[in-house]
């Protein structure tokens, strides 16, 4: 269903409290593939987001396209998320990329890191990923992540290995990753132990190439042990050339 405008409401500092839906008849309106009429907001002193709630036209808590009708966020005195979680119409959790609950569990203020607990309490079934704890660098930026199951035990993450560990270029982009278990030993993916990115001036990746224990290039499951990606002059478009070996 279409509408015909929308209003919005502020508080003193500029944050919108309230977005509204109407049709023609100033009655509310859900917008075709919204699902709510509008949406509430409250924030704290200091101008952070604290909850979010989506409403349908008969004020009834419904799901966004998200999954979620009800979001909330608490903060610590540093600023970080202390706490943020989600739930569904019915108040119960609902999954958003992949979780449902985060939990800021350390701070190292030395170090400028920072650990988070990601939770998806959805998940029941054994050995299946049903926390991450990720590391955060300064940036905000995931440099480490290793999954554990129900019952707490180390388990195989998404990616294929139980931990991840990342590095970045001064530009924020991905430029190592590499796999490692349990034991915080090397762990193979298909035959790799980790990846290598480099960028060219204009931030576009140029070459991939798929790392072994060493940290040398080794052939991956397709065949090949690099990519090197070509771009024309307006960096829309781009040649991939594969290599068995790096160049």
């Amino acid at each position: 269903m279409g509408y015909a405008y929308i209003i919005y409401t502020y508080d003193e500092l500029g944050n919108e409290l309230s977005e509204r839906y109407f049709d023609a008849n100033s009655l509310g309106v859900a917008p075709e593939n919204a699902n709510y009429a509008y949406i509430l907001k409250n924030y704290d002193t200091e101008g952070r987001l604290t909850n979010e709630t989506y409403l349908d036209e008969m004020d009834w808590p419904v799901n966004n396209p998200k999954g979620y009708a009800y979001h909330y966020i608490t903060y610590t005195d540093s600023g970080l998320i202390a706490s943020e979680y989600y739930l569904d119409e019915h108040q119960q959790p609902a999954v958003v990329n992949g979780y449902s609950r985060h939990t800021l569990v350390s701070e190292d203020t030395e170090a400028r890191t920072y650990t988070v607990k990601s939770e998806n309490e959805t998940q029941t079934e054994p050995g299946s990923v049903r926390y991450s704890m990720r590391v955060f660098d300064r940036y905000d930026r995931p440099i480490e992540e290793q999954y554990f199951d129900l019952n707490g035990e180390p388990t195989i993450g998404p990616e294929g290995s139980f931990m991840i560990q990342r590095e970045y270029t001064s530009r924020g982009q991905v430029s190592r990753v590499r796999y490692l278990d349990a034991s915080g030993q090397h762990a193979s993916i298909d035959g790799v132990y980790g990846i290598s990115v480099s960028y060219n001036a204009y931030g576009n990746k140029e070459y991939e190439t798929w790392l072994d224990i060493n940290g040398q290039p080794a052939l991956n499951q397709d065949g090949y042990a690099s990519v090197y990606y070509d771009y024309d002059l307006s960096d829309s478009s781009r040649v991939e050339k594969y290599f068995q070996y790096y160049l």
